[in-house]
């Protein structure tokens, strides 16, 4: 009985975490057209990414926003947005230069920057709304 126990608080845990909008693999995840909209309003506090995989400083950034999901895991997610396959969010927000990382905090977008920028900057921004 005292794994039934366990097997529920695990449970109980896993899904207080997704409520939350923690990530606790602290790993970016990948969103879509299909999904943006919703990650965006079930997360407290998200990072996106907007990239595309020919894109030279797009390769510069995410190795920073993926050291700033593992460190920020519990707080912040990090989101990848491919804007080739993405048509739709990306046309949404008008983006036109990548990258672009977009700052969200309770379903709203809150900052935005163009361009890649080292980990000391990104990280600034991202705890202005911690």
């Amino acid at each position: 009985m005292s794994n039934d126990n366990e097997a529920d608080k695990i449970k109980q845990k896993i899904a207080k975490e997704i409520t939350a909008g923690s990530r606790p693999s602290g790993k970016p995840i990948d969103l879509s057209d299909a999904n943006f909209h919703d990650t965006v309003k079930k997360m407290n506090y998200l990072i996106v990414d907007f990239w595309a995989p020919w894109c030279g400083p797009c390769r510069y950034v995410s190795p920073v926003l993926e050291e700033l999901a593992k460190d920020y895991a519990g707080k912040v997610t990090v989101g990848k947005l491919n804007v080739d396959d993405n048509p739709m969010v990306s046309s949404e927000y008008m983006i036109n230069s990548i990258p672009t990382i977009m700052f969200f905090k309770g379903g709203e977008q809150v900052d935005a920057m163009i361009g890649a920028a080292p980990r000391p900057f990104i990280e600034e921004r991202l705890k202005e709304y911690l």
